[in-house]
């Protein structure tokens, strides 16, 4: 008997813990769940940061708060209307080091990348070398 009541108490305990642990972990899941009157969004309206969570999620390498990653006035217009930036490359400059400057995470260097196939992939960056920084991928 004694054993029997010992179950009943341990499972109770069983069912308190995993509907208190559905509730804790698992409820943002349930609230993405689209709704039937939703409306689909289209290609557009998506940004890139929705569409490529991961690639635009910030890291610790990311302080584009220093003053190093400050913007000029014209860079900042530029990349307000999401308008393609002609950069020169200078001494010293890395891929990394733009994409955190001008596009806010060093994770968007495949972006760089992307839109100047010219570029070393590693090694130096030759200096005077004229690229394209597409504002349009800038984190917001």
């Amino acid at each position: 008997m004694f054993k029997a009541g010992c179950m009943c108490i341990a499972f109770a305990v069983f069912l308190v813990v995993a509907f208190v642990a559905d509730q804790f972990f698992f409820r943002d899941r349930r609230s993405q769940v689209p709704y039937e009157d939703a409306v689909p969004l289209r290609e557009e309206d998506v940004s890139p940061a929705q569409r490529d969570p991961e690639l635009y999620a910030p890291s610790a390498a990311d302080d584009i708060t220093s003053t190093r990653f400050n913007l000029t006035l014209e860079e900042l217009k530029l990349a307000r209307q999401g308008v393609d930036y002609e950069y020169t490359i200078h001494d010293g400059d890395t891929i990394d080091e733009l994409a955190r400057r001008y596009l806010g995470s060093h994770n968007l260097k495949i972006r760089l990348l992307e839109e100047n196939p010219h570029l070393p992939r590693t090694g130096p960056l030759p200096a005077g070398t004229k690229i394209v920084i597409p504002f349009r991928y800038r984190l917001p």
